[in-house]
């Protein structure tokens, strides 16, 4: 029992974790993009 509810809040933080990432890319990205057009 305790395996299963392990690996699935595992399974939710990893899918949390990747939209943050995703976010945090995207942000950097856009930042990255806004230097170059200034240089």
């Amino acid at each position: 029992m305790e395996d299963t509810v392990t690996r699935g809040s595992k399974e939710c933080f990893f899918v949390e974790g990747m939209g943050d990432l995703d976010l945090l890319f995207e942000f950097e990205g856009k930042d990255n993009e806004e230097e170059d057009d200034d240089v």
